[in-house]
């Protein structure tokens, strides 16, 4: 009989209720995409309830990159590529904020004085990535401070492939990646 539970001393959060969930019922990722990984914590989760999964993390902050390659290192099945992903390929400003986990490519939140500092990044899409992989994912996590749908629209091939979809939005904020807004693309 398959085992379709988490290791034990996983703590239930709803992310790895929702993956356990999926687990249940069929659902055995071979490829993942973690758009906008931050420090790995996502990615973690996911390889504690799809240990054979490989999983690539997609992360342009400068100052994250070391430890993200010792995830990588450290997880056989996960790799780290240092580059945002959009509705198009090319080089981007970004912009890092003071806390890490608002930082992105479009104009900061607010003003700009909560902006530490910008540069230029890689800046690749779902369906480039893809061609690389020489696959489309099986799952994709999209957490990119309100870039979500440029995202989507930099994947129109792996979108048609992909089972699961995995968007951070908002109810109501100052965003474009509201609720409505994603299920309005949805219907398109």
């Amino acid at each position: 009989a398959k085992n379709n539970s988490a290791p034990s001393n996983l703590d239930s959060s709803p992310l790895t209720s929702f993956l356990l969930a999926t687990k249940k019922l069929g659902f055995n990722p071979a490829l993942a995409y973690d758009v906008g990984a931050n420090r790995g914590v996502w990615a973690k989760e996911f390889l504690a309830v799809f240990p054979e999964a490989e999983i690539v993390l997609f992360e342009p902050q400068q100052h994250l990159s070391q430890t993200l390659r010792l995830f990588a290192e450290s997880h056989p099945k996960a790799s780290y590529r240092s580059c945002a992903l959009s509705a198009s390929a090319g080089k981007a400003s970004f912009f890092s904020s003071p806390w890490d986990v608002t930082s992105r490519l479009a104009e900061p939140y607010g003003s700009q004085s909560d902006v530490n500092q910008f540069y230029q990044v890689d800046v690749s899409t779902l369906d480039q990535q893809s061609l690389v992989d020489g696959r489309c994912p099986d799952l994709i996590k999209i957490d990119v401070e309100g870039e979500e749908l440029s995202v989507l629209s930099g994947g129109a091939e792996v979108l048609s492939g992909v089972t699961v979809v995995i968007l951070e939005v908002g109810i109501c904020c100052d965003t474009t990646t509201t609720a409505l807004a994603v299920t309005s693309r949805m219907n398109e």
